[in-house]
């Protein structure tokens, strides 16, 4: 099997430029052929590309910097654990997760603030008091300000960004009032690179409760970037890459519930990115016990469900783990303690935590293996997600 059929033809598609050295043996400390050597590099986390390997010789550098292995290697990426407490640049905490114990580090962010959202490796980073908002990518550094926005109504703070794939661009979103009061909004939005101020997308399309979708979370994945909440019955969705914004309702529940989102139990769905989609992961209680949706066709708003989490086996291995409150374990089973906040390891491990002081527990879905990591510190500002370190960068490719 050659190199070209190992990345499915992908690497084949790459054109490299000959190294002009006089010595031969100084170019590379390496003989093999480029395509070979991609395919191993391919395979190194983006940390040890970025800060060792690419100085290793002159062919290992063409290759790293290419933007062909950049986009190869984020395809090959593993989706860590990132959480931000109380927007300090010191207080993040980034964990890798693999067949042993997660490895947790700390992550000096560039300056104060909160991380909205991340994508591809990036972080969008928000000032609240000076208004300024960044794209950065933590490992390689390159940062870049985002024109002042200025509106009568003063605007809302919260931004987000996604990825058109066919034209490697990066947008940002904001939403605003459309007036001082006005529940409904507009949206203006910023390609990097490209554009030097904000420009007005158009949402008339969307209802009364879809206008308002300032106020949610807004989870990048898969060429669109979702506003969902677990109070609303209807998510928001922007095609990055058309910039037409869609609207369609949360997933039907048949368990407990006529509709997720519609029931009693409403404020205990939860949503974030799962890969390349949006996943919806409701407990019904008592217990633990999840079903996980995936949205399997945004522009329908089709939803998929692909399996059950049931962790009320191993609920009182993970009651031990925290200090409990009122003097006993009956107000536990009554609701549900635990969060899902990410999914990590490409879909396989989800994290939970609690609202009260203790480790966050990430529960395996395939193996059934729940582990302890981290502390949760007992906070009111918490931004979590998942995120992989990468190569990538915010100008158009």
């Amino acid at each position: 099997m050659t190199a070209r059929e190992v990345l499915n033809g992908r690497v084949g598609q790459t054109k490299y430029q000959p190294i002009s050295c006089a010595n031969k043996k100084k170019q590379s400390s390496s003989t093999l052929p480029d395509e070979i050597m991609f395919c191993i590099l391919v395979w190194l986390p983006a940390d040890i590309l970025y800060q060792s390997a690419r100085y290793v010789c002159r062919q290992w550098y063409n290759i790293i910097q290419d933007p062909h292995f950049i986009k190869e290697h984020l395809i090959r990426s593993v989706t860590g654990f990132l959480v931000q407490q109380d927007f300090s640049r010191h207080g993040v905490m980034f964990s890798k997760f693999g067949k042993r114990d997660p490895i947790v580090t700390e992550m000096s962010l560039p300056f104060l603030g909160m991380v909205m959202t991340t994508c591809n490796g990036l972080l969008l980073f928000q000032h609240m008091e000076a208004r300024t908002v960044h794209v950065v990518n933590p490992l390689t550094k390159q940062m870049v300000a985002l024109p002042q926005f200025s509106h009568p109504t003063g605007g809302f703070p919260f931004c987000s960004f996604g990825y058109a794939k066919s034209k490697g661009e990066y947008k940002v979103v904001r939403p605003y009032e459309r007036c001082r009061g006005d529940r409904a909004s507009n949206c203006a939005m910023l390609t990097l690179g490209k554009d030097h101020a904000w420009r007005l997308v158009h949402c008339d399309n969307l209802s009364d409760v879809g206008g308002t979708f300032w106020q949610f979370h807004s989870y990048p994945a898969g060429g669109f970037i979702f506003w969902a909440h677990g109070s609303c019955s209807h998510i928001v969705a922007l095609d990055v890459e058309s910039e037409i914004f869609n609207e369609f309702p949360v997933p039907a529940g048949k368990s407990k519930a006529d509709a997720v989102g519609l029931s009693a139990r409403r404020s205990h769905v939860h949503y974030f990115r799962r890969g390349e989609s949006l996943s919806c992961m409701v407990w019904y209680g008592p217990g633990l016990s999840f079903d996980v949706w995936v949205l399997s066709d945004p522009i329908s708003g089709e939803w998929k469900k692909i399996f059950k989490i049931n962790m009320n086996a191993i609920a009182d291995g993970i009651i031990r783990l925290f200090s409990l409150p009122y003097g006993g374990l009956r107000p536990w089973k009554e609701f549900s303690f635990l969060h899902p906040i990410a999914w990590v390891e490409n879909g396989d491990v989800v994290i939970f935590y609690s609202f009260f002081q203790g480790p966050y527990i990430a529960f395996n879905v395939k193996t059934g293996k729940t582990f302890k990591f981290g502390s949760c510190i007992k906070t009111e500002w918490r931004h979590m997600f998942g995120f992989s370190y990468s190569l990538v960068s915010w100008t158009p490719s």
